[in-house]
Parts: C-alpha cells; structure tokens; sequence
C-alpha cells in the first residue's frame, strides 16, 4: 500500500532530486544560490536547466513556463515546448540554461491605453531558485519573479522577496551584536490558512451575483445564528471530505503542506491550514493551493469561492498569516521563551517589527485625508486610487480633494470639480497668488523650490480647517529623483522628500502613497481609467526648473543605464532627512 510519504513531492525538483540529479560541484553551486544568495553561473545553470528537462519528461511533461503571480492577483503562465527541430526534420528536446533563468512573456501585448515603443513595454521573468520546479497537468513550471525593461516590479513576488533581502540583511546585523556568528541567514515564515466555501454546481448557476462577482451580494444569517455546533464543529460531509480527499493528494504531490483540513464558521465553509514554511515558498503553495480548490471541486459537482467579507454582516474567506523570523540555525527570533521579560533578543526584534508596523502603515482608521490635486497625472492617480482603496480597505477613513491655485491665467478646474463629483469627494480650490509673486519676480535661484514650498503651506492651512489629520501628495520615484537634483544643481544642497513627514505646527502627517511607482505607472493607470489630464499652467512656457532637469535627467539615462534605480536606490540608503539610514 502506498503511503503519503511515497508520493510527497514526488512532482517537485526539489533538492533531494537535485542531489541526485547533478554533479556534485553543480549541486554545491544551487545550493549556495538557494541558501546563501549567490550567483549561479550560465554553465551551472545549464546543467541544471538539462537536468530539471530530463526529470520533467521522466514524469511525462512536454513544455515549461515561467510562473509568475502579477499585479491581477492571479498567476500567469505562457507554456513552451522542450522539442526543437533537426536537420533531417525530426525534433529533440532541449533546455537551455538560458531559457531557465529569463524569459520574455512579451508585456507589449498588455493593453496600456495609449502607444508605446515595444522595447519600453517588454518585461521579463527571472527565475527564483528558492522555489522549486514542479509538474503539473505536463507542464515544468518555473516559478520565477517578473519586471519590467527598466527593472520596474510588475508581479507581487519581486517585492516580496526585496523585502525578505532587507529583513534577512538587517536581521544579521543585529544577530552579529548578540554573538551570533554563526547565523548565515534570516528567513520570514509563514503559513497561510485558506477559507474557502462549497457551493452545489446547479445552485450556484442559479446565483447571478456568484456568477458575475465570485461572491454574495445579498445574505442573511442562518436560521438558528449560526452557533458554532451548527456547522464548525459538525462533521465534515462525504462529498466534501471526498473533494478534500483529493485536493490532499495533489497538494501532496506538489510538495504543499497541506495539515488541517476542517468546517469553518459559515454555512458551507471550509478551512484548509498549512504547515508553516519560508514566505515565498508559502505565497506560492497558497497560489497552488487556490487554483487547486476550483478545479477539483468541479470535478465533484461544486464550485469553489474564495471571495472575502463582502460587507458587514455576511462572511467571507480570509487568510490567517502566522508569520515569523527564524533564522538558518532554526531559531525563531520571535519566540519569547520562558522568561520573555529578560530575553533582550526577542524584545528587540518583537519592539522592531511593532516600531515597523506603526510608522509605516500610511492609512489608520478615522484618519481624515487631504488629496492635494494639482490635476496632472499624479495626483488624479493618486485620488482615484485611495477612492478604490477606501471602498475595500477594512479601516475606514475619509477624503477631502483640494487644488492650490497659482492665480495664473488660463487654469482651469472644471474637470477635477467634475471627477470629485464622479467620485463622491469634496472638493476645494485655494486661490492664491503665487504664480505672480514666483513667475513675475522669479529672484529665487530654484523657484520651483519656492513655488512647491509656498503651495504646500496653502495646503496645509487648509487641510488644518477641514479638519484634516494627514496630507496625501501624488509625488512617485520620478519626482523624488529629480526633486534630488534640482536642489543639487540649483540650490548646492542635498535635498529630498521623504515618503512621511511630520509637520509640528499643524500637527499633520504627509504622506507619499506612490512613493515607488514609476511615473510610466502612473499615467498607465490614469490612461486606462479615460480620466482627464488638466495640463499644468506653470509647465506651459516649458522653462522651468523642474522641466530643465527633467531634461538633463533624459539626456543622463540614455549614458548611464537604469539611472533612475541606481539614483533612487542611493537616496533609500542614504542619511537624508526622513529616510531610514542603513549601515
């Protein structure tokens, strides 16, 4: 009889079959990749990549995709065969290491609105070594990250593990502080609980709303308030522990760990609980792991919802994240022991990721936030961005929309009125008149420094009188770049904005939500929601600072490559006020 320890990952390339799969000097080479961050070299990825091909066709696979999760909230394949043809018109099948580290899913087929160069739109997937390879429906997936020509993150996994390198980074150099010498690595666990409901095929076609939306529009609460003895605590029905039956089995084959399996609170709802694992890995297995759910369940008849809490009242599926810190001793940095009062190690990294969660989550509930909209492409990005989080986002806050206006001739505001208007968000115009005191007197070495400084105290006074706790400005990576030079060229100073401040007179926080997206971003978004762009009167002389360094920046990127992360990367690493130092 076959066991679940036969078959465990038996569809994954996971170390142990790459143990027994390559060369010794090649395995020490993935290894040090996988663990200690290091470049594997074209010649070891091509024995790698040779390697990962027979073992696929071993277990009846005929292409391979690079897989990768972006910004849809679902994940993406473009499948290719191993097969290349041959000189006397037969094929062989063939998988280069080049094929395994990068790959080319063409982005400029994704609709962006307007026009584009084709080498602007191209993106790239990279492979992620971290992850391992596995077979499904005979298909080698690649797990991978993806960005764009100009290093743009344009999935959810690139972040993720930037911010799994910064942890791990500075985990390290506190480990070494406490003696730690022989810790190599910081890792982040987590083990995602997955809520899900069951729903009857044949009732569920007979629910529009489940149809159209993925989830409930309407609902009520079970007849007898659905006490905990109703459903969680009853016993699993057959049809259902047959459709967990088989989910365990492919999840097992896929190397999930998939643990705990039982009712969840609602009628109809389910739980499915891993066993905790490296983040990464963990965000790909929950992706598995939902793809899984909706197709196995058609197999039995059902169909499968993930939706969330739609609105208060009617339940919804969530995910209860256990995450924590350990390190590749097996250490977890946030247990607290048996005496957690005394354990300095643990308190500092609890007091760290407590400090971190505080200061850097942007929205809280009841916050009262001022848009300010100049009526570029930013700052309307940046409204009908937080309009779209305000209806989803559980902590409810509100906005307030306001223009300062530079008194020159020619501005107009109807359009925003008329968005605000669209958007359900007040709107208020400032008049004022710094356009004549900057652009008729212009004695300032970098006037658009004094422009911004002047328009932003306008700002602020009245957020102040609409009762306003925090200031949101549509500044991206772009601004904080040239922002960087213009004070260098025109002022002799470093200078820069930092994505939050505290303003003590007005007892105001800034906040810079797009503070790393990309300009190009920005006008995507506003392009594909058909909003219209107001044109900035002070740019329309086309001599200004700001537009000269623009230049500058232009001529600058065409010598230097990739000149606006290298740029932005130094100012994050920098001293600068409101940035975080890193040693």
């Amino acid at each position: 009889m076959q066991t679940v320890s036969d078959f465990f990952g038996c569809h994954v390339f996971s170390e142990a079959v790459m143990k027994q799969k390559l060369p010794k000097a090649v395995f020490k080479d993935v290894y040090a990749a996988i663990h200690e961050g290091k470049r594997l070299d074209l010649a070891a990825a091509n024995v790698v990549a040779n390697s990962m091909k027979d073992w696929a066709i071993e277990l009846g696979a005929t292409h391979f995709t690079h897989w990768f999760q972006p910004m849809t909230g679902i994940t993406a394949e473009k499948h290719d065969s191993f097969i290349s043809p041959t000189a006397d018109g037969g094929v062989i099948m063939e998988f280069s290491g080049k094929e395994l580290i990068q790959g080319e899913p063409d982005a400029s087929s994704f609709p962006s609105g307007g026009l584009r160069a084709t080498f602007e739109a191209r993106g790239y997937t990279a492979w992620d070594p971290t992850s391992f390879a596995f077979i499904k429906d005979q298909v080698l997936y690649i797990p991978t990250a993806f960005c764009s020509y100009g290093g743009e993150a344009l999935d959810k996994k690139t972040p993720l593990l930037r911010s799994m390198q910064a942890i791990n980074k500075q985990g390290l150099r506190i480990l070494k502080l406490f003696g730690h010498d022989e810790v190599k690595a910081v890792r982040t666990t987590v083990g995602p609980e997955q809520e899900y409901f069951l729903i009857d095929e044949a009732l569920y076609s007979k629910r529009k709303d489940l149809i159209y939306t993925g989830r409930t529009l309407f609902g009520a609460k079970p007849p007898k308030g659905q006490e905990l003895e109703d459903h969680y605590f009853g016993t699993i029905k057959p049809r259902v522990a047959a459709f967990m039956h088989d989910l365990d089995k492919e999840l097992w084959e896929l190397g999930v760990l998939a643990k705990t399996e039982h009712n969840e609170v609602a009628p109809a709802q389910h739980e499915l609980a891993p066993v905790f694992t490296t983040t990464n890995i963990a965000a790909d297995h929950n992706q598995l792991t939902m793809e899984l759910m909706q197709k196995i369940a058609r197999k039995h008849g059902m169909v499968c919802l993930l939706h969330e809490k739609p609105f208060a009242g009617v339940n919804g599926s969530g995910k209860h994240n256990n995450w924590s810190i350990s390190t590749d001793t097996g250490v977890n940095l946030l247990e607290p022991g048996e005496t957690p009062y005394e354990n300095a190690q643990f308190l500092l990294f609890l007091c760290a990721v407590i400090k971190a969660v505080d200061e850097y989550q942007l929205i809280e509930e009841g916050d009262r936030i001022a848009v300010g909209i100049s009526g570029g492409k930013d700052s309307i990005c940046l409204l009908v961005a937080l309009k779209h989080l305000q209806r989803f986002y559980p902590k409810r806050f509100e906005l307030e929309a306001i223009t300062v206006s530079l008194g020159l001739p020619g501005a107009s505001y109807d359009g925003i009125q008329a968005l605000c208007n669209e958007l359900g968000v007040h709107y208020t115009v400032v008049e004022t008149d710094i356009g004549k005191i900057i652009f008729d007197e212009r004695k300032e070495k970098n006037p658009c420094s004094l422009c911004a400084k002047m328009r932003k105290g306008a700002l602020n006074d009245m957020a102040e009188q609409l009762g306003c706790n925090k200031i949101a400005l549509g500044h991206n990576k772009d601004d904080v770049v040239e922002t960087f030079f213009m004070s260098l060229l025109y002022e002799g100073r470093l200078n820069c904005f930092a994505p939050v401040s505290f303003l003590d007179r007005k007892k105001l926080y800034s906040i810079r939500p797009l503070m790393y997206v990309p300009e190009w971003e920005c006008r995507s978004f506003v392009n594909k929601s058909d909003i219209h762009i107001v044109k900035n009167p002070c740019l329309a002389d086309g001599n200004t600072k700001r537009q000269e360094t623009k230049e500058l920046l232009a001529e600058l990127s065409l010598r230097y490559d990739n000149l606006q992360e290298k740029v932005f990367g130094a100012i994050k690493r920098s001293s600068l006020k409101g940035w975080n130092h890193e040693e």
